[in-house]
């Protein structure tokens, strides 16, 4: 089932919200020491705290499960002195007075625990670009592939118009898997600006960037320049240029 990413990042958000209110209370509890037997505090952190975290582990086990080991062992790490647990022990369980070391060690690992959970869309959104690449990367090879059909055949203008689709296709591609994306406008959703966006991001280099000048001139030949007729050898050489240069230029 997709995603619905927007959704997911609303509700961190408000886990977000209520791990601030939490950290708060953590503080408002040691505080208010002398009152810690009695502390009505104390069995509302607990509450709160065991609320968010079963929320928030769910979504970092469905979605970040590769860091769900480690946003467990901040709740509990015996070995270390600083897990979360001796902090939440109810005020019967408890031998002593919470110190500021505890209350340190809570709002500390909620913050790492908050941080994970954070992290969550950005983990996605790449996750979903490196399925699109990997798929675009296949249809790009299906299409040249048959642009060297209609090259064989004598379709000399269609074959390199083709070519042309492909490195447009894969120059986009690499606008969006930039960090941060590169936007550009429908007027610019061509192979010589996106390519200069590139170069100029120094994602491509300048050799690059002449090349995709140099396709993109073949390109406009097959798609618009009806007084020349592009030359079959041209339309070889861009193809296999495009090939090279989709092979060569990624992120």
């Amino acid at each position: 089932m997709p995603v619905d990413i927007a959704t997911l990042e609303r509700k961190i958000e408000e886990l977000f919200q209520e791990a601030e209110a939490i950290d708060d209370l953590a503080w408002q509890v040691l505080k208010r020491r002398p009152k810690w037997k009695s502390a009505e505090r104390v069995e509302e952190l607990r509450k709160r705290y065991n609320r968010w975290y079963s929320q928030a582990h769910l979504l970092v086990q469905a979605n970040l499960n590769f860091r769900l080991r480690e946003f467990e062992t901040l709740y509990e790490h015996p070995k270390s002195g600083r897990d979360m647990r001796s902090f939440l022990l109810s005020p019967e369980d408890y031998s002593g007075e919470p110190s500021y070391s505890k209350c340190e060690a809570f709002v500390e690992n909620l913050a790492n625990q908050t941080a994970i959970l954070q992290s969550i869309p950005e983990a996605i959104r790449t996750r979903l670009l490196d399925v699109e690449f990997m798929v675009t990367a296949s249809l790009l090879d299906d299409e040249l592939a048959q642009a060297e059909i209609l090259l064989r055949n004598g379709f000399i203008r269609p074959a390199g118009a083709l070519a042309g689709v492909v490195l447009e296709r894969h120059l986009k591609t690499l606008c969006a898997r930039a960090n941060p994306p590169i936007k550009f406008t429908q007027r610019e959703a061509t192979i010589s600006p996106l390519a200069e966006k590139l170069w100029k991001a120094e994602i491509m280099s300048q050799a690059d960037w002449r090349k995709a000048q140099w396709m993109a001139d073949i390109r406009n030949i097959c798609d618009h320049d009806k007084e020349h007729e592009p030359k079959e050898e041209e339309v070889r050489s861009l193809i296999m240029e495009v090939k090279a240069f989709i092979k060569r230029v990624v992120l």
